[in-house]
């Protein structure tokens, strides 16, 4: 689900999880190394709208 877009928190509300912290310690490795990719897509929202 997370490397199709899911967040953390839709991925902890199909599975149950009581809190996003469960999912996190479960499946956050594979959100970190979507950093650069996010922080790209910010900076170029910004420039468009320049």
């Amino acid at each position: 689900m997370l490397t199709s877009g899911a967040t953390l928190d839709d991925v902890k509300r199909y599975l149950g999880h009581s809190s996003i912290s469960v999912t996190s310690d479960i499946y956050g490795h594979l959100v970190e190394g979507r950093s650069a990719e996010v922080a790209g897509g910010i900076e170029r929202a910004i420039r468009s709208k320049r």
